[in-house]
């Protein structure tokens, strides 16, 4: 409450969400004033469990359960996309797999329009999860739909190997990577993936 920006971010996500309306997204049914009490969202409730908690309790995961994942999250940031909208964090633990396996991409809390209309973020200053950030997310740089794509591209390779990407690494240790580095072939983890997927 007492961090003004912070409360414009999440206002700002219940704007976009109650406005993209796909399958998998999840949705926002309402949008209440708590007047001193700030500002709450009524989500849709997602019978199931976020990705994070899939690929602890089932990896290594199928490629073909990899490759309609990352589909359908596609299909919900092309949604986004259009509208003008970057996720920014695009990570597992904003991923819910229901029970039918259904994907569904969540918290926009951090989203920005690509329009330049709303700008609550101050350049030079990177908002976002890390590990799965795009180099010029990380600098603070501006966005585009492919810094979310980058993000499902490291969503993807952890599903695959079981691992997160440049685990326990702190910033500075990640921009180092980014920029001197790269991932292990994700085929070194998955031998038995095609080079296609792998690609």
């Amino acid at each position: 409450l007492e961090d003004d920006e912070a409360l414009a971010r999440f206002a700002r996500e219940a704007r976009f969400v109650t406005q993209l309306a796909h399958p998998n997204v999840v949705g926002v049914h309402r949008v209440l004033d708590l007047g001193v009490s700030g500002i709450a969202l009524v989500m849709a409730h997602v019978d199931g469990r976020t990705l994070k908690q899939v690929i602890q309790e089932e990896r290594p995961l199928s490629a073909d359960f990899v490759v309609a994942v990352v589909r359908q999250v596609a299909a919900a940031l092309a949604a986004a996309h259009r509208m003008g909208i970057v996720h920014r964090d695009v990570k597992p633990e904003n991923i819910f797999i229901d029970w039918d396996g259904k994907a569904l991409l969540a918290d926009f809390g951090v989203a920005r329009s690509m329009t330049g209309d709303t700008q609550l973020t101050m350049h030079g200053v990177a908002i976002g999860t890390p590990s799965y950030m795009a180099p010029e997310q990380i600098e603070g740089d501006q966005l585009d739909g492919r810094a979310d794509v980058y993000s499902l591209g490291l969503v993807a390779w952890e599903m695959l190997t079981g691992h997160r990407p440049w685990e326990g690494e702190s910033l500075y240790a990640v921009l180092y990577h980014q920029r001197h580095h790269e991932l292990p072939d994700v085929r070194v983890a998955r031998p038995d993936i095609s080079d296609e997927l792998a690609e």
